[in-house]
């Protein structure tokens, strides 16, 4: 395991005990039978990333939902819906595919959200909490850098339009060079090359192309 070169090697290592006590799951077994992974097979590796950052101190501080008669957390509803995402668990009917020993286990769930847990926590959210997730990500990405130190990285960035089917979140009939006169958004990603790091974001629903 090794940090940042920027950091002092008595520091370092005493970080990393700290890290390999705090984060060893002791009743999970690691095995890898190749040299690739994929996000679920690098599950454990992902939460203990995300427990490294901060994550829960930073999404609390960061974004504020207004939610009543909750049973999960803001950052539990978020977890579940970050594993259904490394899970490949594309439609929300399917999320109690979660209930599985290896994510109760790890996240320490006695159970998984009901997807209309799930649809209820997504319909809070507003216009600025977007703008602070955003807030959540750039700190996410300050402490990475602390970590990694300074590195080149290659910024790219993903403008296609998506095609809307059914009458979802206000879309509007936009411009769309596959499917004219069909309700579209375009995205407009930023992300590094080397990680997928999310850098920014916007969601556009222009009527004209620029």
């Amino acid at each position: 395991m090794a940090l940042s070169g920027n950091l002092d090697k008595k520091i370092e290592k005493k970080l990393i005990r700290k890290l390999q006590k705090q984060f060893d799951y002791k009743q999970v077994t690691y095995i890898f039978d190749n040299e690739t992974a994929t996000l679920s097979g690098l599950y454990p590796f992902l939460v203990n990333f995300m427990n490294l950052l901060g994550l829960k101190n930073i999404l609390t501080s960061n974004v504020q939902l207004e939610r009543k008669g909750r049973l999960y957390s803001n950052t539990d509803m978020f977890h579940t819906l970050v594993d259904s995402i490394i899970f490949d668990i594309e439609r929300i009917e399917n999320i109690g595919l979660l209930n599985h020993t290896l994510c109760q286990k790890i996240r320490g769930f006695k159970d998984i959200p009901h997807a209309q847990t799930a649809r209820d926590y997504l319909k809070t959210f507003v216009l600025e909490n977007i703008e602070e997730l955003l807030l959540a990500n750039k700190e996410m990405l300050s402490k990475v850098q602390k970590y990694a130190g300074h590195q080149e990285v290659t910024l790219l960035s993903d403008t296609h339009v998506t095609t809307v089917y059914g009458d979802q979140e206000c879309a509007e009939v936009v411009y769309n060079p596959k499917k004219h006169g069909r309700p579209s958004f375009q995205p407009k990603v930023a992300f590094l090359h080397q990680t997928g790091w999310l850098v920014n974001f916007r969601l556009w629903r222009w009527k004209k192309h620029f």
